[in-house]
């Protein structure tokens, strides 16, 4: 019995033997031919993948040896079913956990990166597919990156997979992303998004990515634009749009102290605690107003808001509206640190399409869209904010918000009438109604013209919000008036003052009690001043409701 049992102990050693030959033979091949970055890590050189050759031929060899191996110890033996079984099992575990990964090797660096796309509200981050244009587009990006030294890049894909099996996807892009940065901790995260235009003179694609830290601090913001070419492959065209500021993204990666010290120079006056919340909250921090934002212990549990930034447009000669972006997310800031809306009952869109207006506030022939949904009757404050182009139709002298997949020219057919706007919220059974647009109505705007050979137009706009005594209408400007940006606050004129009146400095009283009129005042004054100031123009904001009426308690 001593013997056989030596016996079984040498033939099973020689057998595993032969199985780690033949085991290090294939992955040998297999890495020779494909040399890729991994889940967590990236190397700087790499070769083409070659899927139909090395790879197939490596699965071929594992399975025929685990097959082997798997017959052997099945023979009616105990000490080799104890054996082998287990050394067959923990291979398999190896191989599964490899499965999940897309890719396969590992080095020391300094610096990690996860590239994000920004996506809808109401997709869903984790089930974004190989083909959408955004995971090709993530593909780009980390490849890039991952030629640069001291950075890896971790795997977006793997990390997704890991929150969904744990049910911790969500529709809200804001709460998966929280989730994704404590689940997958990494020096600073790349959040992008890829827009394709298409003009007389070609196609490209406008890249925005924004720079977050690992404590959810914007760093900076970047954007970029390809060559204008005839391909339609978004992937390549990110690449070429990515290429053009890759540099300037990396190295405020790997020098990162300017960006901090200038975060810093806006908190010099904040306590601890709040230092603690700013940097866990905020978004950009480059503006007097972006910092120490009031907060409220109250929260309006039936408020419902709208906001909406339209920054970068497809259409090839609409300019961009650089600090769209930045004035929604403090906005919402805002609304949810000082006013006490919840996050939840915010629909929050950047670079909404006609089809995302018409899903919001539905259209001429159906007002019950997603904002008449969310609002209890009679006890729902409304709130809307909207910051992006607006454009008339110079032959009825109606106004139109436009969408970024609008062509200016054609405004009649695919933008969004203020007309249709107004009445649909006539509709909506709120308790109270503030309305906030920054915007102008001219068809030109501080990027530039969008209505060529046009004169100023007066936009004609009747309808029963304007006379309610609930609700209270801002506009930026008149309407055949100019919106000026602030670019030393990163912020539009109008935007900047009326989130510095909001925080205190309009109520002239100092009694904690904002009214409407010293809003207006406040708006007023600032505003008018500082357009003929910085630009040499007239701008002159519009607020309509009743004045005595209580703004901000």
């Amino acid at each position: 019995m001593k013997k056989y049992k030596r016996n079984s102990v040498l033939i099973s050693s020689l057998l595993f033997l032969l199985f780690l030959l033949n085991l290090s033979n294939a992955f040998s091949q297999y890495r020779s031919r494909n040399v890729r970055y991994n889940s967590d890590y990236s190397i700087n050189q790499r070769v083409p993948y070659n899927t139909s050759s090395s790879k197939s031929r490596f699965h071929s060899d594992y399975e025929k040896t685990i097959r082997d191996l798997r017959v052997i110890g099945k023979v009616g033996n105990v000490f080799l079913s104890e054996t082998i079984l287990p050394i067959i099992e923990g291979v398999n575990a190896i191989k599964n956990r490899n499965k999940n990964n897309r890719y396969d090797y590992d080095i020391n660096s300094s610096i990690t990166v996860m590239v994000v796309p920004r996506i809808p509200n109401e997709e869903n981050l984790c089930e974004l597919s190989r083909s959408n244009k955004y995971s090709e587009a993530v593909d780009i990006l980390s490849e890039t990156l991952s030629d640069e030294k001291e950075i890896r890049v971790k795997n977006f894909f793997s990390a997704t997979r890991s929150l969904k099996r744990k049910n911790l996807c969500s529709d809200q892009f804001e709460v998966t992303f929280d989730r994704l940065r404590k689940e997958f901790p990494a020096n600073y995260y790349l959040i992008f998004e890829p827009n394709f235009n298409t003009s007389p003179t070609g196609n490209y694609v406008n890249i925005s990515i924004s720079i977050i830290d690992s404590k959810g601090v914007e760093l900076e913001y970047f954007s970029s634009k390809s060559n204008k070419m005839a391909s339609t492959n978004i992937a390549l065209l990110s690449k070429q749009a990515f290429k053009k500021i890759s540099s300037d993204v990396v190295d405020l990666m790997q020098s990162p102290d300017q960006a901090y010290a200038e975060i810093e120079n806006e908190q010099i006056n904040t306590n601890d605690d709040n230092n603690k919340d700013v940097k866990t909250n905020a978004i950009l921090l480059n503006s007097d107003v972006d910092t120490n934002i009031p907060k409220t212990n109250r929260v309006n549990q039936d408020a419902v808001a709208v906001i909406i930034g339209n920054r970068s447009y497809q259409h090839g000669d609409t300019p961009d509206v650089d600090y769209a972006i930045h004035d929604s997310r403090i906005m919402k800031q805002y609304l949810i640190d000082m006013l006490g809306y919840r996050e939840g009952n915010i629909i929050y869109v950047e670079d909404a399409t006609q089809a995302k207006f018409n899903s919001i506030f539905g259209n001429e022939k159906d007002y019950k869209a997603q904002l008449f949904n969310y609002v209890k009757p009679g006890k729902s404050d409304v709130f809307i904010y909207y910051s992006g182009h607006g454009a008339p139709n110079p032959e009825t002298n109606e106004g139109f918000f436009v969408p970024v997949d609008t062509d200016p020219s054609l405004i009649q057919y695919n933008g969004y009438s203020l007309k249709t706007f107004y009445t649909n919220l006539g509709n909506v059974p709120y308790r109270k109604l503030t309305v906030v647009i920054d915007a102008c109505f001219s068809g030109a705007s501080e990027g530039g013209m969008l209505l060529k050979n046009i004169s100023p137009i007066f936009i004609k706009t009747e309808n029963k919000i304007l006379k309610d005594e609930n609700a209270m209408v801002f506009t930026s400007a008149s309407s055949e008036q100019v919106s000026s940006w602030y670019p030393e606050q990163n912020h539009s004129l109008f935007t900047y003052y009326f989130l510095k009146g909001l925080r205190g400095e309009a109520d002239s009283d100092r009694n904690r009690k904002l009214s409407l009129l010293e809003m207006k005042d406040y708006l007023e004054t600032n505003i008018t001043y500082m357009a003929r100031r910085l630009n040499n123009r007239e701008q002159t904001p519009e607020i309509i409701g009743v004045l005595s009426k209580s703004f901000v308690e």
